[in-house]
């Protein structure tokens, strides 16, 4: 009887209290994506193709990894008293032991007073030992107990992963953005707007004003949003202006054969406009010639009104006869001192310059022949130029003005000057000298 209330108690004893212990995670990747979010700005590009330009505006996202995972999460029972185990071991092991005896020596736990039979002490014994075997058993169920899943979980999670960029474009820019187009010397060109797609083209040769003038090498600054996107070249459109001036600048022009001054007037317009263009070069050459074409033209028909004999040999052996019939071809000289009929000009001029310093120097003689026989106070006895009278420094007058008045005679007095002499340069390059 007391076995079976020992085995009652430890059995009761045995039966550990479980709770739910703490969780195990496990982890196991299953792929990763990436995804782009806005970053609130957009970025502009500029591109051109000849006269062409093509501005497009595109959103800018941060694009960012995030990996998928099975997450699985698994709580298992937990122990709450895991010293019944051992007093569930501990029992159930003197049971067995002394239900073994019992079994195999009943004599020896058999009471003295014979109240129980060795068989009866036998019986008791295999149920000591069924009592502990059962006993001993708690503990190995109770491990199976504490080990056993109380809860199990899977789940798929995406977690954010690392940035993987920053400003990255991912989209045509929502809205329309004004673009307009900066020129050399700050003029600004409106261009338009975006579409639907982001993008402006536009021909730039055909927005620009025709009177705009700019060099070949020029770029405009192209602006969106109010912000510097890129650069665009303006050779294109150089170029072709170029070629369209020179066109009808060609077709209307007269220069190359023409004589009037207004003949060029085309070709001069054209290298205002274009003086590095394709056709500089030819315009400024076709203007030369036809400079140097009007200069021989006049050259020739200055040359057709000189009357070479009348100054090679004067009808009247007289200074002034000569110097009126040599005075065209003076300015002939001074008006073409390289002209084609320079030297035949000169040819013809000799003798007529001979002949006026002979007659030059013989008047020289006789007028200071004359000086030496004047009274003080009275007249010089020579005709002069007529623009006296003018007082001498020796007290005597003269019949002439101007320089080389009273020449040899101390001069004018007071050392003054009076009206301009009318003397005329030579052939030879002197002056008749009026006394």
């Amino acid at each position: 009887m007391w076995a079976s209330v020992l085995s009652v108690v430890l059995g009761s004893t045995a039966c550990a209290p479980m709770s739910v212990g703490p969780p195990v995670v496990t982890e196991v990747p299953k792929g990763s994506t990436q995804r782009s979010f806005s970053s609130g700005s957009s970025a502009n590009s500029v591109s051109q193709n000849g006269t062409e330009v093509v501005v497009r505006t595109v959103d800018l996202c941060n694009v960012q990894r995030f990996d998928t995972i099975e997450r699985t999460t698994i709580r298992e029972h937990k122990n709450e008293a895991p010293q019944n185990e051992w007093w569930a071991g501990i029992g159930g092991a003197a049971l067995v032991g002394l239900g073994a005896l019992s079994v195999a020596s009943p004599a020896t736990v058999q009471p003295k007073d014979g109240s129980v039979s060795q068989t009866e002490v036998r019986g008791t014994g295999y149920a000591l030992i069924g009592v502990g075997a059962l006993l001993l058993a708690v503990p190995v169920i109770d491990s199976i107990r504490e080990h056993s899943i109380a809860e199990k979980k899977v789940e798929k999670v995406v977690e954010p992963g690392p940035l993987l960029g920053r400003n990255v474009a991912c989209g045509v820019a929502q809205g329309e953005h004004p673009v307009l187009a900066r020129f050399p010397g700050g003029r600004e060109l409106a261009l338009g707007t975006t579409d639907s797609t982001g993008a402006l083209r536009v021909n730039l040769s055909e927005k620009t004003p025709s009177d705009w003038r700019f060099l070949r090498d020029s770029v405009v600054t192209v602006v969106a949003d109010g912000r510097d996107v890129g650069d665009a070249s303006l050779t294109a459109i150089y170029d072709e202006r170029d070629a369209e001036a020179w066109r009808v600048a060609s077709a209307s022009s007269s220069c190359e054969t023409a004589l009037e001054e207004s003949a060029c007037g085309a070709e001069q317009i054209y290298i205002n406009h274009y003086p590095t263009g394709a056709h500089a070069a030819d315009a400024r050459r076709l203007i030369e010639a036809a400079i140097e074409r009007r200069r021989l033209a006049r050259d020739e028909a200055a040359w057709k009104e000189l009357d070479l004999r009348a100054c090679r040999t004067p009808a009247k052996q007289e200074m002034a006869f000569i110097e009126t019939a040599c005075a065209p071809l003076e300015r002939y000289l001074d008006a073409f001192p390289n002209g084609q009929h320079v030297d035949a000009v000169r040819a013809a001029m000799l003798p007529a310059q001979a002949t006026y310093a002979r007659l030059q120097e013989a008047q020289e003689r006789r007028a200071a022949a004359a000086v030496s026989a004047v009274p003080v106070g009275g007249f010089i006895p020579y005709e002069g130029n007529g623009g006296g009278p003018t007082l001498c420094s020796d007290g005597s007058w003269s019949h002439s003005s101007g320089r080389g008045t009273c020449s040899h005679h101390g001069g004018i007095a007071g050392g003054g000057g009076s009206r301009s002499s009318g003397g005329h340069r030579s052939s030879g390059g002197h002056r008749s000298k009026r006394r």
